[in-house]
């Protein structure tokens, strides 16, 4: 099941008794901060949740589902995200 952003931030306002303006007031904050540190190269880590990280993909060949042919795929980054050990252990929940 995916949950929606809107759905998130009404369950966070609900369980910590904030307003749904200032869960995404906070969120929103949260969000550019983290772009802020991973675009400056940066490791994000939440403890008990994971670590965030940029990380640069080589270029490769991929291929066109639909034809076949060989593709260049340029060199990018990418955002990863490791979760922490024990994240689904039931006292995590």
């Amino acid at each position: 099941m995916t949950i929606s952003t809107h759905e998130l931030r009404k369950a966070i306002a609900e369980r910590s008794g904030r307003s749904y303006g200032e869960v995404t007031e906070v969120l929103n904050a949260f969000r550019g901060e983290l772009l802020t540190r991973l675009s400056a190269g940066e490791r994000v880590r939440l403890d008990g949740l994971g670590a965030f990280e940029a990380k640069t993909r080589q270029a490769r060949v991929g291929r066109n589902v639909r034809t076949g042919e060989p593709i260049k795929i340029p060199e990018h980054r990418a955002v990863v995200f490791r979760a922490a050990r024990g994240i689904f252990a039931p006292e995590a929940a």
